[in-house]
C-alpha cells in the first residue's frame, strides 16, 4: 500500500515531535489514542502507529522485528523497538515504539526518531528482510547479521538500540530534568561497568584456556627427567587440578559478569517508558480520540506504568548488589588460584636448579606461568575496579530514590 492510499492519513494535524499514545485492551482492540484515527480502529498495531505520521510501511521492515517485540511482551512487562517506515516522498521515516503491559491491556507510546545511528539499523533491517525472503533459519540469519555488525564496528544489536534510545530520550527530556532520565544516565554507567567486567572475563577465559597446555608440558618434562615418579610429577598433577579449578572459576566469572547486562538494558527500557508516561501527564497529552477511556482513567493507567517501572528498578538494583558481591567472592577464589600458580612456578624453578642443565625445558614453562599469572592479575584488578564503580553507582541511585521519596 502506498502512502497516498493509506486511510485517513492526509494532513494528520499532529506535530511530528509530539509523543503519541495508544491504549489497547487485552484483546488488542484500540481503547483510546491521543491522535485522530477516524474509523481505523481495526488496523493492525503497526498500521495504527503509522497513521499518526501519514507514512507507509517500508519494504525493508522485517516481520521478525514485530514478532520479537510481541513475543517479549508475553514474558516481560515491556518491550521496545524501532519501526522503519516510508514517507510520501519515499524517504526513510523512523518511529520509536515502546510497549508496556498494564492491568487494563497495553500502553503504547511512540514518536519519530532522527539519530544518525539509525543508518546501521537500516542495513540490519534490509539484511533481516532478505533473510526472511530467502527462508534462512533464524540461526543462519543471526550468523550473517553478526558478521555484518562486526564489519560495521558494532558489538551487538541491542547496545546500538539502547544508545539510540538514550540519545532520543535525552532530546525529549532537554531542560526538564526528569528523575527517570537521570536514572537512565546512571544505569548507562552501570551498564558500561558490567560490559567492561564481561570483556575482562572473556580475556581471562581465553588466557585460562591457553594455560590448559601447561600441566601436560609439565608431565612431559616429569616423564623425561624423573620417569614420572619424582617431585616434578607431583607438581604436574597438582597443577592439572589447579587448571581445572581455574577454568571452573573462569566460567563462574563470565556467568556472574554477564547475568545482569540484559537486566540493566531492560531497566533502561522500562525507565524510558516511565519517562514517556511522565511526559504525557506533565504536558497534558492524554486527551483521547476514539476513546472508550477518559482522560482521568488514562492518567491513572500511565501512573500504573510509572509505579510498576519503579518496582522493576528496585528489583534490578537488589540483583546487581547480589551479583557484584558474588563477583567479589569469585575474584577472591581466582586470586587464591593464582597464588597456587605462583607456587607451581617456584617449584619449577627449584627443580630446574636441582636438576641443573638437564631441566632447561622447565624455563619455558616458568615463563608461561609468569605471563599467565601477571595477565590474569591485571584483568582481575580491572574487574574489581569496575565492580566497585558499579556498586557505587547503585548506591548513588538508591540514595537518589530515597531522597525523592522523602
Amino acid at each position: 500500500m502506498s502512502p497516498s492510499t493509506l486511510p485517513n492519513i492526509q494532513s494528520p494535524n499532529v506535530p511530528c515531535d509530539k509523543l503519541h499514545l495508544c491504549l489497547l485492551g487485552h484483546d488488542g482492540e484500540v481503547r483510546a489514542t491521543n491522535y485522530p484515527i477516524g474509523e481505523s480502529r481495526s488496523l493492525s498495531l503497526p498500521a495504527l502507529i503509522r497513521l499518526a505520521y501519514g507514512v507507509a510501511a517500508h519494504s525493508d521492515m522485517p516481520e521478525g522485528v514485530y514478532q520479537r517485540m510481541e513475543s517479549r511482551l508475553e514474558h516481560f512487562a515491556g518491550s521496545a523497538g524501532y519501526y522503519l517506515c516510508q514517507s510520501e516522498d519515499a524517504a526513510p521515516f523512523w518511529i520509536s515504539v515502546n510497549f508496556y503491559n498494564t492491568s487494563n491491556g497495553r500502553v503504547v507510546c511512540h514518536f519519530p526518531v532522527t539519530s544518525t545511528n539509525l543508518r546501521h539499523f537500516a542495513r540490519f533491517f534490509a539484511h533481516l528482510k532478505t533473510a526472511e525472503q530467502d527462508g534462512l533459519s533464524p540461526q543462519k540469519s543471526a550468523d550473517k547479521l553478526s558478521v555484518l555488525m562486526v564489519s560495521e564496528g558494532i558489538k551487538d544489536y541491542r547496545t546500538l538500540a539502547i544508545n539510540i534510545m538514550i540519545e532520543e530520550v535525552g532530546k525529549r527530556d532537554a531542560g526538564r530534568n526528569r528523575a527517570q532520565y537521570y536514572s537512565i544516565l546512571v544505569l548507562q554507567k552501570i551498564l558500561k561497568a558490567l560490559r567492561d567486567i564481561d570483556e575482562c572475563a572473556q580475556h581471562i577465559d581465553a588466557m585460562s584456556a591457553r594455560s590448559k597446555l601447561i600441566p601436560y608440558q609439565l608431565k612431559l618434562q616429569a616423564a623425561r627427567l624423573e620417569g614420572g615418579r619424582g617431585p616434578l610429577s607431583v607438581v604436574a598433577g597438582n597443577h592439572q587440578e589447579l587448571t581445572e579449578t581455574l577454568l571452573g572459576v573462569t566460567a563462574e566469572l563470565q556467568c556472574a559478569s554477564s547475568t545482569e547486562i540484559d537486566a540493566v538494558a531492560d531497566a533502561m527500557t522500562y525507565l524510558a517508558q516511565s519517562n514517556h508516561a511522565s511526559e504525557l501527564i506533565e504536558n497534558n497529552q492524554v486527551t483521547c480520540c476514539a476513546a472508550d477511556t477518559g482522560a482521568q482513567a488514562t492518567r491513572s493507567e500511565l501512573g500504573e506504568v510509572i509505579t510498576d517501572c519503579g518496582h522493576q528498578i528496585d528489583t534490578l538494583l537488589a540483583n546487581i548488589d547480589r551479583s557484584i558481591l558474588t563477583l567479589n567472592e569469585i575474584c577472591q577464589r581466582m586470586r587464591r588460584a593464582l597464588s597456587a600458580m605462583e607456587m607451581t612456578r617456584i617449584m619449577c624453578k627449584i627443580e630446574r636448579s636441582r636438576l641443573s642443565g638437564e631441566a632447561e625445558g622447565l624455563k619455558d614453562i616458568e615463563e608461561q606461568l609468569h605471563h599467565v599469572q601477571i595477565s590474569l592479575l591485571n584483568w582481575m584488578a580491572k574487574i574489581e575496579t569496575s565492580a566497585a564503580s558499579a556498586l557505587m553507582l547503585v548506591e548513588q541511585m538508591n540514595k537518589a530514590e530515597a531522597s525523592a521519596a522523602a
